[in-house]
C-alpha cells in the first residue's frame, strides 16, 4: 500500500466514521449488516503506510480494537 502513491490518502479518505461509529465504507457492501468498528483494518493500515511514507514509526495495528480489546 505504501508503494502505491495516492492509495493510503485515498484510502484514509473513504474510510470515516459514519457518525455512529462504523466505517462508512466497511458498513455497507457484501460487508453490510457487520458491525465495522472505526476505525477499521483498512484504515488502520492505510494510516501505517502513510506514517512509513512519511518515515513515522508506528507499531502495526491489530484487530484488538474491533473485539472491545
Amino acid at each position: 500500500m505504501a508503494r502505491e502513491p495516492g492509495m493510503a490518502t485515498r484510502l484514509l479518505a473513504a474510510h470515516v466514521d459514519d457518525g455512529a461509529g462504523r466505517c462508512r465504507v466497511c458498513s455497507i457492501g457484501g460487508q453490510a449488516g457487520r458491525a465495522a468498528a472505526w476505525p477499521c483494518l483498512i484504515r488502520l493500515y492505510a494510516d501505517q503506510a502513510q506514517a512509513t511514507v512519511r518515515g513515522v514509526d508506528r507499531i502495526a495495528p491489530t484487530a484488538a480494537h474491533l473485539l472491545g480489546g
